[in-house]
């Protein structure tokens, strides 16, 4: 009967409509056998990795994930040594990317799994790394080739990489060089400048700060640098303990009295309420800071003070300039969400007005250049002035 029925559904299929079903039938089965095949035999994988070194990489974030660690750090070679040949061949800067992008991975591996050896050998790949291309766009792997030598307490190393950080870094990257570098000198007893370098990232930085740090700025050694009172008050504060903050805050302001940032804190640790016409906001009072003006936008912080909820309008005075055709355009951040992109359509300096919502108190205002893209293409843009207005 089965095969009755079976008859009844093939006789009426065309010749070609057999082959094609046969085809079929004999794909399926040869795809089940080798999935089957390679279960059984994994090294036939990493076989097919050493062909396709791009699925050597993603395997070994895979494997990263998995907790197999010492198989990723295999796959992350096998991608590099690849690469190299192909770079050593064509000298083409894709290739020579790859390559290093391995590198890389094999140096977080390390830094972040590795024991003490595999840590130290992970500072020496991160040097390579920056020698073979080294204005990367981030500055990553400065910043984590810092961050190691911090951990393998080579300060003096440490505070040269995060200062490269510091002069040619952008956004958050500097953030995290700052808290490091003051870490590191905080170590050497060169307290002082540690107070600099923590006074800037406790001020403008807009993510929420690790307890430990807090911790860590709340045992801030004696120093000269008034800005000691400063982290101190801010960090009591955080960790919940207001009665010692305040101290902390007023004695700060009683050297620093202009200082609106402090003030805004204690007044409203004291419950006093605070002014409504604050310190307007200028070039000058950018994080990080510059002398220079018109000041050139890659990433720029503001803080923003308000006595209450309020619409405003932010007036940016700017001009641009670009390479091909591209107009420059700059994304405005207000509390981290993105309140409106701006083009900058004249070389010639003009006013650009964005309305704003602040919340009251601390608003977080952040000004980022959009870079195309296309390679050999870059558009800058410059603030000539900064004001806002309510209502």
């Amino acid at each position: 009967m089965n095969q009755s029925l079976l008859g009844r559904l093939w006789n009426p299929l065309t010749r070609w409509d057999k082959w094609l079903l046969l085809i079929w039938v004999f794909c399926v089965s040869g795809s089940l056998l080798l999935f089957a095949y390679l279960s059984e035999n994994p090294q036939i994988v990493l076989k097919i990795e050493e062909r396709q070194p791009g699925i050597a990489y993603e395997r070994g974030l895979e494997l990263i994930e998995k907790g197999r660690i010492q198989e990723a750090v295999a796959s992350f070679k096998r991608g590099r040594d690849f690469f190299r040949k192909i770079y050593e061949k064509t000298g083409e800067e894709g290739h020579k990317r790859q390559m290093v992008l391995n590198e890389i991975a094999i140096a977080d591996t390390y830094s972040i799994h590795g024991t003490t050896d595999e840590m130290k050998v992970a500072v020496d790949i991160y040097a390579a790394a920056i020698r073979m291309i080294p204005d990367f766009a981030d500055w990553t792997p400065h910043l984590r080739r810092a961050d190691v030598l911090k951990r393998l307490e080579r300060y003096e190393e440490a505070i040269e990489s995060y200062t490269n950080v510091i002069k040619n870094g952008q956004g958050l990257m500097l953030f995290y060089a700052l808290y490091g570098r003051g870490f590191s000198l905080a170590r050497l007893g060169r307290v002082d400048e540690a107070c600099d370098d923590w006074y800037f990232y406790i001020q403008y930085y807009d993510r929420e700060v690790f307890e430990d740090y807090w911790q860590e700025f709340r045992r801030t050694a004696e120093c000269a640098n008034p800005r000691r009172d400063y982290i101190r008050g801010r960090a009591f504060q955080a960790l919940g303990r207001d009665e010692e903050a305040k101290p902390c805050l007023k004695a700060y302001l009683e050297k620093e009295k202009n200082d609106i940032d402090a003030r805004y804190y204690y007044e409203s640790l004291i419950g006093s309420g605070f002014p409504q016409n604050f310190k307007p906001v200028t070039i000058s009072s950018a994080f990080p800071p510059a002398s220079k003006e018109p000041r050139l936008i890659d990433v720029i912080y503001y803080n923003i003070y308000a006595a209450r909820d309020s619409v405003c309008t932010l007036q940016l005075n700017l001009s641009g300039e670009a390479v091909g055709t591209v107009i420059p355009e700059m994304e405005v951040f207000l509390n981290h969400n993105l309140l409106k992109n701006v083009l900058i359509h004249s070389s010639e300096p003009q006013i650009y007005p964005i309305e704003m919502n602040l919340r009251t108190g601390k608003n977080f205002l952040r000004l980022s250049m959009k870079h195309p893209k296309t390679p050999g293409i870059r558009a800058k843009a410059f603030l000539h002035g900064i004001e806002y207005k309510e209502g």
